[in-house]
C-alpha cells in the first residue's frame, strides 16, 4: 500500500491512515513542517468526511 508521509515536529504523519508515528531514520525525510499534529484540534474551516 502506498504511504504519503508528512514530517511534523512531533512525529511523522501517514496521511492515508491518519496515524502519527515516531521519527525514524527509515523515513529518509530531510524537510520538516514546523507544526505539531494534534488529533483533538478543532478546525471549523476544514471538516473531513469519512465514507
Amino acid at each position: 500500500m502506498l504511504s504519503v508521509l508528512l514530517n511534523l515536529t512531533n512525529g511523522v504523519l501517514d496521511l492515508y491512515k491518519m496515524k502519527l508515528v515516531e521519527h525514524s531514520s527509515e523515513y529518509l525525510s530531510t524537510i520538516q513542517v514546523p507544526f505539531a499534529y494534534n488529533l483533538d484540534a478543532d478546525c471549523p474551516l476544514f471538516k473531513f468526511v469519512s465514507s
